[in-house]
């Protein structure tokens, strides 16, 4: 273990280039050596497998000596080869769609949640198994001998480091990549030394006295495998006490040593922005998520063109007669959604076919709709513009009408400055876009107590918070801090699944609904997506009732019961490629009270709700005939 150092300032301490150059190359030597033996641990595991008259535990014992292996190195691994790790090595045991092709390639999953299900499930898949094991040995010996040859810096390993303890708080403690022996908590553990023993390679670097950061890095890191190695039971872990003694100050620590040790920190120079704003430090940080990497764009909100956009959510002049607006369904006094199973449709006949999801921090998905078919909140725009269903209208009659108002004339041009141009497709797709992402509420009563701004939280918000983010499973889907399908530690790809969502609330008497959601909206028909929809964000979701895309669930408890009985299949409905577990939680009547409680502590919609004092006016008495926010 390192010693604690003085108090003296860290400055006098950095590296050297040639200690600091050694330091990364014994690092380096490690995550060779760590690989390698990863590969023997396979090899192993695969020799118990194939010999007859081995014990399940002992096939068990081998199994768990294999994960612990990649654990101790997947910081790295993930870092500098997160596509390796997640199609050979450790990736859902699911099938995939390659996007990198024209035509529909549907992939099949390989790794170790692939032979963990094959393995412990209750199925015999041994043959399968040897072919797995084998396929992902035979890969992992090609990728060592080229990582070998590969260059490592300094700040990669921080990086990586710091990446790594996001991914053991919001998949690795959560069961996600341990979702039958729910082995989390050792291969916690086992993430945290693999880092530990970094931090200790990288010690010898300063040649006087180590600075504070990195001993204390050194110390929380050996504090938290403590913990995890002392708490056996998946079920009861409490993972909150862990965030806040353990998780929290780790991930600020790492981030002083990174800077202790005076390593380049890329993200202050990239061109463009990153998903994870890098130097925050926590994970429940209202700034923790950059919206503009979502926005596809550098820079921060120009508050003309933001208050523009929200003038323009709730004018119904966008809509094709006059009546509807963007905030028609999505009524800020509902949570930004509109309390109906199914929104009305145009011209108040019928319905359209989904529930109105909100919009409050929808800015953090890759891709947007229930159904996933929209690349950005500029494209989920022009879909409700030109809707038959929704807005009924095109751009050109949109702009055409808002020209004709001198108050739009001059909101447009303060915005923009583009004069008569200002108004345009573009810039109204654009200044409603910009409002939206500005919707993002992260001071709920949960977020508040997780930063320790406030000491005290209902018991049974605690209790829900730690079944939500274990034995319910409930964050394998809904990850944080968003609590929605955005996949953490990068965040930068949003998850559908297959529930098997049923038509009504009869969980006694099931029928599916037909709706086929995914399948077909993006590309060409996939099997694997019939029937699959985003993972929406359970944020404010006390507020957004009715739920599921088609509004089939009238309140939390209900949804939480139909997870806990394992979805459609669970219910004994026939749903092809279900991703939900189709086995019992065994939730009692309080747990599933408890996880309603959480769900409902993480409401905020602190000054989101103050609407427009007035609509631009107009010179056509028709268009001044308007009601503000439209028909809500």
């Amino acid at each position: 273990m390192l010693l604690a150092s003085g108090a003296l300032a860290w400055g006098f301490f950095q590296p050297t280039r040639k200690t600091e150059s050694a330091a990364v190359e014994a690092i380096k030597e490690q995550y060779i050596n760590g690989l390698q033996d990863l590969s023997t641990k396979l090899e192993d595991l695969e020799g118990l497998v194939a010999q007859s008259g081995t014990t399940a535990a002992d096939i068990q014992a081998g199994f768990k000596a294999a994960r612990l292996a990649y654990k101790r190195v997947e910081y790295l691994l993930e870092y500098q080869a997160p596509d390796f790790a997640k199609t050979h090595l450790n990736g859902p045991n699911l099938y995939w769609l390659n996007e990198t092709v024209p035509d529909v390639e549907e992939m099949p999953p390989h790794g170790f949640q692939v032979v963990e299900e094959l393995l412990f499930s209750g199925e015999d898949g041994l043959p399968q198994v040897r072919d797995e094991l084998d396929f992902m040995g035979k890969n992992l010996a090609q990728f060592v001998n080229r990582r070998a040859q590969d260059q490592l810096y300094a700040y990669q390993i921080w990086e990586a480091m710091r990446y790594e303890l996001l991914r053991v708080f919001t998949l690795g403690i959560t069961g996600f990549d341990s979702p039958v022996l729910l082995n989390s908590l050792p291969e916690a553990g086992a993430s945290l030394q693999g880092m530990l023993a970094a931090v200790e390679a990288y010690a010898p670097a300063y040649e006087l006295e180590r600075p504070a950061a990195l001993v204390q890095l050194a110390q929380g890191l050996q504090y938290a495998i403590d913990y995890l190695h002392g708490s056996t039971d998946f079920n009861h872990f409490d993972r909150i006490t862990y965030y806040k003694l353990h998780h929290r100050p780790l991930y600020a620590r790492c981030l002083e040593a990174q800077k202790a040790s005076e390593a380049y920190i890329p993200s202050k120079y990239y061109t463009l922005p990153i998903a994870v704003q890098y130097e925050q430090d926590e994970l429940f940080s209202t700034h923790f998520l950059n919206p503009a990497y979502y926005a596809k764009f550098r820079g921060d909100n120009n508050p003309l063109i933001v208050r523009l956009g929200k003038v323009l959510f709730y004018d119904p002049i966008l809509s094709g007669n006059n009546k509807r607006a963007c905030a028609s369904c999505h009524n800020p006094a509902l949570g930004f959604a509109d309390g109906r199973k199914t929104s009305l449709a145009f011209d108040m006949k019928g319905s359209v076919a989904r529930n109105s999801p909100t919009v409050l921090n929808s800015v953090f998905s890759s891709h947007y709709f229930h159904d996933l078919r929209a690349e950005n909140i500029e494209d989920q725009t022009e879909h409700v513009l030109l809707s038959p269903q929704e807005f009924n209208t095109n751009y050109k009659e949109a702009t055409e009408k808002i020209k004709q108002s001198l108050d739009y004339q001059h909101l447009f041009n303060e915005a923009f400055g583009l004069g008569e141009q200002s108004i345009n497709r573009n810039t109204v797709a654009f200044a409603l876009a910009e409002y939206v992402r500005t919707l993002n509420g992260f001071n709920s009563p949960f977020d508040k107590y997780m930063r320790g701004e406030i000491k005290e939280l209902d018991a049974r918000v605690l209790r829900g918070a730690n079944l939500f983010m274990g034995k319910a499973g409930c964050a394998t889907c809904h990850f944080s801090p968003v609590f929605n399908g955005t996949r953490p530690p990068h965040y930068i790809e949003s998850e559908s699944e297959v529930l098997g969502t049923l038509a009504n609330e009869n969980l006694q008497e099931p029928v599916i609904d037909e709706d086929m959601g995914r399948f077909g909206a993006r590309k060409q028909e996939a099997s694997i997506f019939y029937r699959s929809f985003k993972t929406p964000t359970v944020r404010n979701v006390a507020l957004t009732g009715p739920y599921m895309h088609n509004g089939a669930f009238s309140d939390l408890r209900t949804v939480v019961e139909f997870y806990n009985q394992g979805g459609g299949a669970g219910l004994g409905l026939y749903v092809p490629n279900q991703t939900l577990p189709s086995d019992s939680l065994n939730l009692t009547e309080t747990e599933i009270d408890d996880i309603v409680r959480f769900m409902e502590a993480l409401t905020d919609t602190t000054g989101l709700t103050s609407k427009p004092a007035r609509l631009p006016a107009f010179a056509h008495p028709a268009l001044n005939m308007r009601k503000l926010g439209g028909e809500y």
